[in-house]
C-alpha cells in the first residue's frame, strides 16, 4: 500500500488587521507500507518539502506567528496475535 497527498494554501493574510500577506505555499506527504499475515510494516513522511512558512498568528504577541512543523518521518510496525 501506499500514499501521496499534495496540499496547497493560496495567499492569504495572517492577521486579524489584514496587513501582513503572505505568498502561497505547497507541501507534500508520501507513505509506503508492506502488509503480512501477522505484521503490517510502514514509512510515512509529512511535509517531505521541509516548509516553514508562517500559519497563523500567535496570540502571545505583536507580529508574532506559529510557523508549520518541520519534515516529519515515522516508522511503523504493528504484530498480531
Amino acid at each position: 500500500m501506499a500514499n501521496v497527498a499534495f496540499n496547497y494554501s493560496s495567499d492569504r493574510y495572517l492577521n486579524k488587521r489584514n496587513t501582513a500577506l503572505v505568498p502561497a505555499f505547497s507541501t507534500f506527504d508520501a507513505g509506503i507500507g508492506y502488509r503480512m499475515t501477522r505484521a503490517e510494516l510502514r514509512l510515512d513522511g509529512r511535509n517531505l518539502s521541509d516548509r516553514r512558512d508562517a500559519v497563523s498568528e500567535s496570540e502571545f504577541g505583536d507580529a508574532q506567528y506559529y510557523r508549520m512543523p518541520a519534515r516529519t518521518i515515522r516508522v511503523g510496525a504493528a504484530l498480531r496475535y
